[in-house]
């Protein structure tokens, strides 16, 4: 048999399903190609290189969603910590504006004592996570906090 010499793709089965026919040799060089679906001739397939084509391409789509994805998710992030600073000053705009004084008097002894007595006045909803509050009601990030 000489180098030329390969044997023939695929061909149909009593089922009408394609095998890999290897009965008898080709004499002509072809490329190897996936049987089609569409009804096309067998000899009709999608090559190695275009399949290896789509699979690239369609990683490339997946890393460029999954970019898009995780820059979202740090966006949302950025607006949950301005959004929860913005509510701690206006709820401290609104305490002295109603009390009339400029500090904020405590409401027990641990670090968000100056949020509490804001929840307790009816200015604020629940005390933050993740900024901490003075009691001249300067707004600054938690430790632990991503702000």
């Amino acid at each position: 048999m000489s180098k030329e010499t390969q044997w023939s793709g695929f061909a149909r089965n009593a089922h009408g399903r394609n095998h890999l026919d290897m009965t008898e040799p080709s004499t002509h060089r072809s490329t190897w190609r996936a049987p089609r679906r569409d009804g096309s001739p067998d000899d009709a397939g999608y090559t190695l290189v275009e399949l290896i084509m789509v699979v690239t391409i369609l990683g490339l789509l997946t890393a460029a969603v999954v970019l898009v994805l995780s820059g979202m998710s740090t966006e949302a992030a950025d607006t949950g910590c301005r959004a929860d600073r913005r509510m701690l000053d206006v709820a401290v705009g609104a305490h002295h504006a109603e009390d009339r004084q400029d500090a904020i008097a405590p409401s027990g002894t641990d670090h968000d004592r100056f949020e509490r007595a804001l929840v307790e006045g009816g200015f604020l909803h629940e005390v933050s996570s993740m900024h901490d509050l003075d009691a001249a009601g300067v707004v600054t990030p938690e430790a632990d906090s991503s702000c």
